[in-house]
């Protein structure tokens, strides 16, 4: 999780029946001094910027639009795996623990992730080591190496991965709701990988799956520190203008999870940790075109909200919660 200081939002659920608010609210925080730009490249990579002399640290995020769907049917977890890869060397910097060393000699750290329908890349770093590290992460996107001597070890990292999941109730229940869902949507799917599923993954194919996806025209970036949106945006256009755009089209995946059924499934799984929880899925139509109503958020807020008069008020007084 990122730890820079977070710009400061104020967010409001107003319900007044037969009125609308008026449009004389504050557009920002009086105390927010972030300013923001977004931008699209010449090789189509979306940019998003954002300066804030406040804050003490500086941080990218570089999102894929591609995931473990994409995985092919004889290579479980070749979206993670590829994801290891890249932090492994560049052509401008073929050393595999110079990326790393650096982060760490300017108080930085970085991660991944791989989901379904995205991989995400993102480090924080101080922020006169900002550029330095942007340099550095920007050549996973342009050159990277897939070291073959590096390869064994990284399907083991992956193994190591999958091996803590098994003892790890978050991800079992993760992976029994995913053998849940409709046998013909890519949820239903070994997203992680491990020794097995990866043993007969060649260097050609790795290659080949980096080569097909990892798109500019289909990865965002965000840019996150105290210099100012010029200097951001330079920064941007010179160590992200290489990155090969290789016209893919977005990536669309069925809206259904669960097969439709005129009755409720009732699941029960035994837990490894002493824990009672209740986890209710259903479908939604997609949202992703209509990202800036934030429906799904409000919902969520409305079901979660703790106060009087709330869902969990309620159970906790029929001693159905704590």
């Amino acid at each position: 999780m990122m730890k820079f200081k977070r710009i400061p939002f104020l967010l409001l659920f107003i319900f007044v029946a037969g009125h609308f608010w008026g449009t004389d609210l504050p557009e920002r925080h009086p105390l927010d001094q972030s300013e923001s730009r977004t931008l699209v490249l010449d090789n189509g990579l979306r940019v998003i910027l954002v300066s804030d002399p406040t804050l003490n640290i500086s941080a990218a995020s570089m999102a894929v639009d591609v995931g473990s769907y994409s995985d092919p049917d004889d290579a479980a977890g070749l979206a993670h795996f590829l994801e290891h890869m890249l932090f492994l060397g560049t052509a401008k910097y073929p050393d595999e623990g110079e990326y790393k060393e650096y982060l760490s000699q300017n108080g930085g750290y970085s991660n991944a992730y791989t989901a379904g329908d995205h991989t995400n890349y993102h480090f924080e770093v101080f922020p006169i080591a900002f550029e330095g590290a942007l340099d550095r992460f920007a050549q996973f996107f342009i050159a990277p190496l897939f070291t073959p001597e590096f390869t064994e070890r990284e399907m083991n990292a992956v193994q190591s991965e999958h091996s803590k999941n098994l003892e790890d109730d978050g991800w079992r229940r993760y992976m029994l709701f995913r053998s849940l869902t409709d046998p013909d949507h890519p949820e239903n799917h070994f997203g992680t990988g491990d020794l097995e599923t990866l043993k007969n993954v060649s260097q050609e194919q790795l290659i080949d799956f980096y080569r097909r996806y990892y798109s500019a025209n289909q990865m965002a970036l965000s840019l996150v520190s105290t210099q100012n949106l010029d200097q951001l945006e330079e920064w941007a256009r010179d160590y992200l203008a290489d990155v090969t755009n290789h016209g893919r089209e977005e990536l669309r995946y069925p809206e259904t999870f669960f097969p439709d059924r005129s009755a409720v499934r009732i699941v029960k799984m035994k837990a490894i940790g002493d824990q009672r929880q209740l986890n209710i899925y259903f479908n939604t139509p997609g949202k992703r075109a209509d990202w800036d109503a934030k429906s799904a958020e409000i919902i969520g807020s409305l079901i979660g909200y703790e106060g009087k008069g709330s869902l969990l008020a309620q159970l906790k007084e029929e001693n159905l919660a704590t």
